[in-house]
This record gives structure tokens, C-alpha cells and sequence, in this order.
């Protein structure tokens, strides 16, 4: 934060355009906070913080920010541009895509220094990391047998929580677990007294039965949102925007040639976020209900840039 507010000291965000700002603000104050999260799970509320630190001068500059000057919602901003965003960082979701690197290095470096520590992930992002990856069992040495999605793409402890609760050894791996049945005996099962435990044991028993391993083939992990299977941050980062619509807004805004400041103001037309009259009216502010230009129609953004005979003659 001492970072980030040294750089904005040094800058005169009240002389410059929105796409300046915007340039100064994936650039710049987007990367202060990179290297500390590679190593550290920061707290919710510092990123809070410099969330509004990034929006404050984007949509103010230097001066307090206000309803009226924040023109369109930051989870919007933080979106990439094919999602109708202005392509920021958004900090929660590029955190947890740093922070998986960890999860996927263990399966690559597992006699790494490190690899034994504890390290910054905390259960979402193991739930992320099972969902987003396919695990091909070979000798199960690498697989671990509570902690990996290697059942049908679940993760055993998720599976059958209260087998999970009452075992007594839970960081074995998928092959000691299962030579033998091992899994079985270190399960306390006078504590498996009610329909939905042995509805549980059954089911990850049925999951084991049908693994079979391979002698000398090592374990394989496969993160699925990338063609060659191999974990990116960027992947990692562009999958956690699934389910959100995407438009064409790069191709009809950002890819052709044009000032910056001029995309800007498209960006806003497009989502109804400049102060034409019918926007001022919701406000109760003073206005001129009548376009400006034809003196005929109301004024709207849609009516200004597209159906005004002034501006379609021009």
C-alpha cells in the first residue's frame, strides 16, 4: 500500500484523461502487490483497500470519490475486454490463480525444500485446483488419497466426509491406501453408526474397487483449461470468469485504431453510463428533456450516437 500510494503522490491523476488513468492503472498500481501475493494469502481487507485505492484515482484522480464520479461498478471494471470489462486485474481472482501455482508445483517438484511446508492455499483454492485438473493414476505414489480429485474427478474426503473424520492416517498416498485395503483398517468403524456413514463407506469402497494400479509409471496431472495441459496463471485467472456472458465489445471497441480516450467514451455509450437527460432524470437533476441536436426526441445515449438524424447525417 506504501507502494502503490508513493507512485499515486507523483502523479497528477486531476490532468489526466480516463484512458490515461486506466493505462497508469494496469501498468502500475496493478503490479505493487504481485510478488506479495505469489508468497502470502493477504488479508481480505487490505485487498479491499487497494481496491479503492485503484478506483479512487481511475474515476477521481486525486480528489474523494463519489457516487456520481464512479461511473460504472468495479467488479464490472475487472473484468477482461471480451467480458465487457476494461481489462484490470481483479485482485481476489488473480491472487487465488498465483496462489494454485503452489498446489501444481508440489505435483511437479514433490522433493522441492518446500514441498513438506505449509503453503498459502487455503480450501477454496484446493476445491479450485481439484476441479480444474485431471489426474491419471498410475502407481498412486504421487497421488495423495484423501487431499486429490483421483475419484471420478472428486476428492475422497469431499465424497465421504465422516470416513474422512474418523480415519487415522490422512496423508497417505492413493497406493499405501490402497495395498491391501489399508484405507479400511485405519478407520474407526465403531464410530460408523448411522445409514448415511455406511451409505459413505460403501461408496468410496465401490470408487477403490475399481482402481487399478501400475508398477513404475509415475502419477500425471493434467490442468484442463489449457490445450497443453500444463498449469499458466493466465488460464487459471481467465477460469474463474466461467459463466459470465461474454460480447464483442474487443472487436467492435478495443481492436480498431483510435484514441484512448475516444474507446472510453464508446465503452460508457454502450453501457448507458453517460449523463444524458434520461439518466439525469432518474436523478432529479435540472435538464433539457429534448435532444440538443434534432430538438425532436428525447435525449438518450442510443438516440445521441445512433438514431439522431444530426448524427447519422454526420
Amino acid at each position: 500500500m506504501d507502494k502503490a500510494n508513493r507512485k499515486l503522490s507523483s502523479w497528477h491523476g486531476r490532468n489526466l484523461s480516463h484512458a490515461g488513468r486506466l493505462v497508469l492503472v494496469k501498468s502500475v498500481l496493478s503490479s505493487q502487490m504481485v510478488h506479495t501475493l505469489i508468497v502470502v494469502n493477504v488479508p481480505r481487507e487490505v485487498r479491499e483497500e487497494f481496491d479503492r485505492l485503484r478506483k479512487r484515482f481511475l474515476w477521481a484522480g486525486h480528489e474523494n470519490l463519489t457516487g456520481g464520479k464512479c461511473k460504472v461498478n468495479w467488479p464490472t471494471v475487472a473484468r477482461p475486454l471480451d467480458l465487457g470489462g476494461l481489462g484490470v486485474l481483479d485482485i481476489d481472482r488473480f491472487a487465488r490463480a498465483l496462489r494454485l501455482r503452489w498446489l501444481w508445483q508440489q505435483w511437479e517438484m514433490p522433493n522441492a525444500p518446500w514441498a513438506d511446508m505449509e503453503i498459502p492455499c487455503n480450501d477454496t483454492d484446493k476445491l479450485m485446483f481439484a476441479a480444474a485438473t485431471r489426474i491419471i493414476i498410475e502407481d498412486g505414489a504421487t497421488t495423495s488419497f484423501w487431499h486429490c480429485a483421483w475419484a471420478k474427478g472428486q476428492r475422497p474426503k469431499d465424497i465421504a466426509p465422516d470416513i474422512y473424520a474418523a480415519s487415522s492416517k490422512r496423508k497417505w498416498s492413493l497406493r499405501d491406501a490402497l495395498t491391501e485395503q489399508a484405507w479400511v483398517r485405519l478407520v474407526d468403524l465403531q464410530q460408523i453408526r448411522t445409514a448415511e456413514h455406511l451409505k459413505q463407506f460403501v461408496e468410496l469402497w465401490v470408487i477403490t474397487q475399481s482402481v487399478s494400479l501400475v508398477q513404475n509409471t509415475v502419477d500425471r496431472i493434467i490442468w484442463k483449461f489449457n490445450a497443453s495441459g500444463v498449469y499458466s496463471v493466465a488460464s487459471a485467472y481467465r477460469a474463474q470468469f466461467v459463466g459470465h456472458s461474454s460480447f464483442n465489445l474487443k472487436a467492435l471497441i478495443w481492436k480498431p485504431w483510435g484514441p484512448s480516450k475516444c474507446k472510453i467514451f464508446v465503452w460508457l455509450v454502450i453501457r448507458n453510463r453517460v449523463w444524458t437527460s434520461d439518466r439525469l432524470a432518474k436523478r432529479g437533476w435540472p435538464r433539457d428533456p429534448v435532444c440538443p441536436l434534432c430538438r425532436h426526441q428525447p435525449e438518450t445515449a442510443l438516440h445521441l450516437i445512433a438514431d439522431c438524424r444530426y448524427s447519422r447525417r454526420i
